[in-house]
């Protein structure tokens, strides 16, 4: 099973004035872990250029236990294409239970140089097993 890249728990200082985790806190957590992802296959500084296909399933709340999953699903010239995902453990009467695919989302990063230049991706390709 694909570990998490980043771990964490909502907190009450997470919401918003509404009282709800908000959507922007969800994004960074995955543009978090999408980050992770790429720099352990090309070890560079990366940026975010897209974020799409963005779905929330349900509501993260106060307390859930947020699993963050990135998987690279396809390198470019490049840019490195990754499907992302949400899985949350929430605490119920019988103990923790866990719930997937809360949010899905897919995005594009870029790696770059000490310079700032998008660096190309072939001494890549071997160690990325794409499905």
């Amino acid at each position: 099973m694909q570990e998490a890249l980043i771990k964490t728990i909502a907190m009450p200082s997470d919401i918003d004035k509404s009282g709800q985790i908000p959507a922007g806190w969800v994004l960074k957590q995955l543009d978090l872990a999408a980050g992770v992802a790429v720099k352990q296959l090309t070890g560079q500084r990366s940026v975010t250029i897209a974020m799409d296909k963005i779905c929330f399933q349900k509501p993260i709340l106060v307390g859930d236990y947020v699993l963050c999953y990135a998987e690279i699903s396809r390198l470019g010239k490049s840019a490195i294409h990754l499907n992302l995902r949400i899985d949350i453990q929430r605490l119920g009467e019988k103990g923790f239970s866990l719930h997937k695919d809360f949010v899905k989302a897919e995005a594009t990063f870029v790696s770059l140089d000490k310079d700032g230049k998008k660096i190309a991706l072939d001494e890549f390709r071997s160690q990325c097993e794409l499905r």
